[in-house]
């Protein structure tokens, strides 16, 4: 595997990262509209470029999770909101792979990337891109995505041609640490042999080969590439599946030494469950027909402690395409598990904070965001939507009336009946609350915007702010209308006692096919007895 030993070593940061915040239009600057490609783009060198890059057979293919997964690694790693794997062809930049971007390329005139790809043994840097002259103009700092920062590690192939970059991009002056540095390095590292393994996989006639000086030479190198990782475990597999070698980092990860596991199966490392419908045979299986086959999942150590790993199985073939065996390669990441499970939990408490704040100025409210959530993610799980976004709607639904954070106190407390002008401003809490989620690139935000503006419509069409009716409304609009109304009868107000749950129930009834769907009220009607458990649970 070409490079590969050189992909997973740590990458030195370089200490001599060309800074081009600030060029005036003089030396080390290109003429405007040559897309950052110096000479003429027809140019023996670049024509040899392009060449390469046509090779590949990668130019508008479809997405990928393999790429997708490292682009959103390094916008993770970076902090930035946008993050690309770009190619840089004759007259465009196309995007293989993109985080927060929509379009899938733009002119090469415009590109950021074509300017790295010249220089393809440096990071590219631009700290302000508003204040350098090559890109003040740009349509993408003077516009959408109003660009300012840029750092590119360009994609190098074939003997060193640079066909593209993995950058990413802020919307502020900023720069990148070292260790950033050092971690987007190895992720465009990871990309290049992904996209050479992929242009292999693609090319139909290989160089024939004597079957053992193919199995030979591919040890050759897997030895070499052991010898300089100490933080994977990798390790070789016969056709079998048993094991035929074993490295110092998989005796650290599993806890098993060589001796231990030469000529076991490698499904020793895997938990009962999948032991028992077969999930390690599957593996190969699916490794033998596409030739790799990658994933993440939980492994067991010697100990018997579970962890989460990564791990690639890649087949070795003979030439006639004959299962020699497998090289695998697996690593430890129980602790990037474990910090997105902090940071998803971290999310979600913030999430739920903001939830009160519009309830936090009316104590008899209680717990009514919380009750709301439970609700609406059961009629959703009984009208049969899928399991994933009856999770989110239980998520979102509780910010439903954030916007009432723009409501005055005269007006939300007030014990009597609001007098027009003031329902109207009252009102305005749906229009407020779609104003303060909207923007946002999580989907659970995106479906409490939604909610939070149309949760007041009515099935009939009376309702506020659209006047939408029927399946105009979202149905999650139209699911947490019925919990809303439910939860706000049966909760004591400044204006009203809390209304007993069966006349409560009475009411939403009465109102089945005007204020409600009725498939939505339907679906809480029948789910009437645990609906009043949560909300004696939750009082």
């Amino acid at each position: 595997m070409s490079g590969s030993a050189m992909s997973l070593r740590p990458a030195r940061v370089s200490r001599e990262i060309r800074k081009v915040g600030t060029m005036d239009q003089g030396e080390g600057t290109l003429p405007r509209g040559d897309g950052g490609g110096g000479a003429a783009v027809a140019n023996g060198a670049e024509a040899s470029r392009l060449a390469v890059l046509r090779d590949l057979e990668i130019l508008d293919s479809p997405p990928e999770e393999e790429f997708d997964e490292l682009v959103r690694l390094a916008s993770y790693v970076c902090k930035t909101p946008i993050s690309l794997l770009t190619l840089v062809d004759e007259h465009r930049q196309w995007f293989k792979a993109q985080v927060g971007l929509e379009v899938s390329e733009t002119p090469r005139e415009w590109s950021f990337c074509a300017h790295a790809i010249e220089q393809p043994e440096d990071l590219f840097v631009v700290p302000d891109a508003a204040m350098d002259a090559r890109f003040k103009d740009n349509p993408l700092v003077v516009g959408d995505p109003n660009m300012r920062f840029y750092a590119g590690i360009p994609l190098t192939v074939s003997g060193g041609r640079a066909v593209g970059t993995v950058c990413v991009i802020d919307t502020v002056q900023r720069d990148l640490d070292d260790e950033q540095v050092a971690a987007l390095r190895l992720i465009a590292q990871e990309v290049e042999q992904k996209i050479e393994r992929r242009a292999r996989l693609k090319r139909s006639a290989i160089a024939a080969r004597d079957a053992e000086r193919k199995l030979q030479e591919s040890e050759r190198r897997f030895s070499l590439l052991v010898q300089s990782v100490s933080d994977h475990a990798i390790f070789l597999l016969d056709a079998q599946g048993r094991i035929a070698s074993w490295n110092t980092g998989a005796e650290r990860i599993f806890g098993y030494s060589e001796e231990e596991v030469l000529g076991q199966h490698f499904a020793l490392f895997y938990p009962d469950d999948a032991k028992r419908v077969g999930k390690p045979a599957e593996e190969t299986r699916l490794a033998a027909d596409a030739g790799v086959f990658e994933e993440e999942g939980i492994r067991v150590r010697k100990d018997g402690s579970p962890f989460w790993v990564t791990t690639v199985i890649s087949a070795i073939q003979d030439e006639q395409g004959s299962i020699q065996g497998f090289a695998k390669v697996t690593r430890d990441i129980t602790e990037r598990k474990d910090a997105e499970e902090r940071l998803q939990a971290a999310f979600k408490e913030v999430i739920a904070r903001l939830s009160a704040a519009a309830e936090f100025r009316d104590e008899d409210t209680g717990r009514h965001i919380e009750r709301v959530g439970r609700y609406s993610e059961l009629i959703a799980q009984r009208i049969g939507l899928p399991e994933e976004r009856c999770d989110l709607l239980r998520l979102a639904a509780p910010l439903h009336d954030v916007g009432k954070i723009g409501v005055p106190d005269a007006i939300l407390l007030k014990p009597g009946k609001l007098d027009a002008q003031e329902f109207e401003t009252m009102m305005s809490h749906t229009e407020i609350g779609h104003r303060l989620l909207t923007g946002s690139s999580a989907e659970m935000l995106k479906l409490a915007a939604t909610i939070a503006l149309t949760h007041h419509e009515r099935w009939d069409g009376a309702g506020y702010p659209r006047g939408l009716s029927d399946h105009a409304i979202p149905i999650e609009g139209r699911i947490v209308a019925v919990a809303d109304v439910f939860d706000a009868l049966t909760s004591k107000r400044p204006y009203k006692s809390a209304m007993p749950i069966p006349e409560a129930l009475a009411i939403l009834k009465s109102s089945r096919g005007s204020h409600f769907e009725p498939e939505a009220l339907d679906a809480f009607l029948d789910l009437s007895e645990e609906m009043g458990a949560i909300r004696r649970d939750l009082r």
